[in-house]
């Protein structure tokens, strides 16, 4: 109303120059250095590590963590659409986003913008989280802390926090419980993606009330 007020324009007219302006801001950021998500070098991962280790010594490997971050939205006209966006586990509907966060908190990977019935799991995928995850690794043996939601099983470039999943019924017992010490390890390291969570929130308190529905944002 006070942006209206201001200029003498119409709502409507009115929110097709902030959403032109969004456009721009968006476009501008994505060719800053500092804006851009983008994998760090292996120098600054091998930083990461060490920081990491520093508090949790059995996960010296593991350089970041992931989880994914639901934003409400509200609901569609159609039934069809609606379904899209409708996740059965919040019992609402939501956007989709899934973010990689170091522990400096900058993001390196991330796949944004899913209806929100898309599991975390499938987004990685699509967005080739996975890939890029796996190539890190490949470079210096990095590795991503990431919770049961994530289908990845017993692959070299992801710790699941999950500690159900122990090492197989051929380990010794002393392997079973480094294993298990690792894993509550690795769960108190995923709390670093939520606290990357929490911080977007709080920068941008607008993320906890429902956006309008629009197709073409």
């Amino acid at each position: 109303m006070s942006l209206q007020m201001h200029f003498g324009m119409s709502m409507t007219n009115l929110s097709l120059y902030l959403r032109f302006g969004r456009r721009i801001v968006a476009s501008i950021l994505s060719h800053d250095h500092f804006a851009k998500i983008a994998l760090p070098s292996d120098e600054r991962i091998q930083e990461y590590k060490e920081a990491i280790a520093e508090k949790y010594p059995l996960l010296g490997d593991v350089w970041s963590a992931m989880d994914g971050l639901k934003t409400p939205i509200q609901q569609s006209g159609s039934t069809k659409t609606q379904g899209y966006f409708y996740n059965g586990w919040k019992h609402n509907h939501f956007v989709t986003s899934v973010f990689c966060f170091c522990p400096d908190g900058t993001i390196p990977i991330a796949h944004m913008n899913l209806p929100g019935a898309t599991h975390d799991s499938t987004i990685a995928d699509w967005g080739d989280i996975y890939i890029k995850l796996e190539r890190v690794y490949n470079r210096n043996g990095g590795i991503c802390c990431v919770d049961s939601a994530f289908r990845m099983r017993n692959k070299p470039y992801i710790i699941k926090s999950s500690q159900n999943d122990i090492v197989g019924a051929g380990a010794t017992i002393w392997e079973q419980r480094i294993d298990l010490l690792r894993k509550q390890q690795a769960t108190s390291m995923r709390q670093c993606s939520e606290w990357g969570m929490r911080t977007i929130q709080a920068s941008f308190p607008r993320l906890c009330d429902k956006f309008p529905f629009e197709t073409k944002g």
